[in-house]
């Protein structure tokens, strides 16, 4: 999946960049990540890869990928927080390559809260998706993966 942050071209017809978010689908990316540990706490398996078509067989070559929805890039539908909230096939499509601002937070760690101080620096406005760029340093065995958060004022 593409996530952009910004349209083509603003309000004052200059041009806008597009980042593309998209994080490779690997086997292993899912223990380096998340961590063996939360592997087997949280139920979720390792990407799985293998042959399904080839050469041999007919005029083409394809590959089965069994991946958790949880992992790699992806969007969380209103459904996965909430009972009653909108499935992922409802996302608002229109409403998904927006201005935005990536806000570089990889010197937080676990214990050290996003602050109104770290967002400050960045030009937000009302209607920007705000991306957290965390640093997610591979868990070590028997440890669960951790990441920085958002603190309820930095919220505000």
């Amino acid at each position: 999946m593409m996530l952009a942050l910004a349209g083509l071209a603003s309000a004052a017809d200059q041009p806008r960049t597009i980042i593309d978010l998209t994080d490779t689908i690997r086997v292993g990316m899912v223990e380096d990540t998340i961590g063996g540990a939360a592997m087997k706490a949280l139920g979720i398996d390792e990407v799985a890869m293998s042959p399904e078509m080839s050469f041999a067989k007919t005029t083409g070559r394809s590959t089965r990928v069994c991946l958790s929805s949880q992992v790699g890039t992806h969007m969380d539908a209103g459904a996965h927080a909430e009972p009653q909230g909108w499935p992922i096939n409802q996302a608002p499509l229109d409403q998904l390559i927006v201005p935005g601002v990536v806000v570089d937070v990889r010197d937080k760690n676990d214990e050290q809260g996003i602050m109104p101080a770290d967002l400050e620096k960045y030009a937000i406005h009302r209607g920007d998706a705000v991306l957290f760029l965390f640093s997610y340093p591979k868990p070590k065995p028997g440890e669960m993966f951790t990441q920085s958060f958002l603190t309820e004022e930095a919220a505000q």
